[in-house]
């Protein structure tokens, strides 16, 4: 099965609500925090090169642990990744402009502080130990954003138990320059679609015969294309077509 790796995010950062007006669009590296202090990871993927006319059938969101923070080891915790709704959040590369714990970009307020997200086809993860990526499935988040935002992902990295026990990781952002390979990314697995639905009207046609490249002529079935239907068929090994003379 095709893959598309995106490797590393298009934008990434970390918000503070200690330091909230503050921005890190250009650290090297993104922290995830629970406890009274809270940090978290906006992350954004472009993965308009995913070739037309395919039908999605996996995504995972991969970032890298590679170090405890402030010695507050978050192994066993669950972290989520979870939708993004305010979608003009820019990355920023330090100082106070661009996105915060306040603001997603300048002048512009997040309805909520902290990143305005749903839960909507959450993903979530558990920390493993240090030196190990983290991964979350989030092919629903991937199907979404390409159906309604024009192939551009974006997830918001937090502890699900924010407020609770003060538990710290680190990871690599797209900005780190030595571990290139350990910067977060993005990995679609997806199938490629042969519509028939653009050249022949809605209707039932028979008559209508596989045909193995090697092989000739295999069998004979009935098809119904519906116009409305985006990707009425398909095809991997075999060309399909439509007999008319039944021949």
């Amino acid at each position: 099965m095709p893959t598309l790796t995106i490797q590393p995010s298009g934008a990434d950062s970390e918000l503070r609500n200690n330091e909230a007006a503050n921005n890190y669009g250009s650290s090297a590296e993104f922290k995830v925090r629970g406890g009274a202090i809270i940090y978290r990871a906006p992350l954004k993927f472009d993965f308009s090169a995913l070739p037309a006319r395919t039908t999605i059938t996996g995504a995972t969101l991969s970032i890298y642990f590679f170090e405890v923070h402030a010695g507050l080891d978050a192994v066993g915790r669950t972290y989520e990744a979870n939708r993004i709704t305010q979608i003009g959040w820019t990355e920023g590369s330090g100082g106070i402009n661009d996105v915060s714990w306040n603001k997603y970009t300048t002048g512009n307020a997040w309805a909520s502080g902290g990143g305005d997200f749903t839960t909507t086809n959450q993903a979530t993860a558990v920390v493993p130990v240090v030196g190990n990526w983290i991964d979350f499935d989030v092919k629903d988040q991937v199907i979404y954003a390409h159906n309604s935002v024009s192939d551009i992902a974006h997830f918001l990295i937090k502890d699900q138990t924010e407020g609770g026990t003060d538990k710290s990781s680190k990871f690599y952002s797209n900005d780190e320059v030595t571990n290139l390979t350990l910067r977060p990314k993005l990995v679609i697995e997806y199938i490629l679609i042969s519509s028939i639905s653009t050249a022949l009207p809605t209707g039932l046609y028979s008559g209508v015969k596989e045909k193995h490249p090697k092989d000739g002529w295999e069998n004979e079935k009935n098809f119904f294309v519906e116009q409305s239907s985006p990707h009425p068929c398909i095809v991997q090994y075999w060309d399909l077509f439509v007999d008319t003379t039944n021949e």
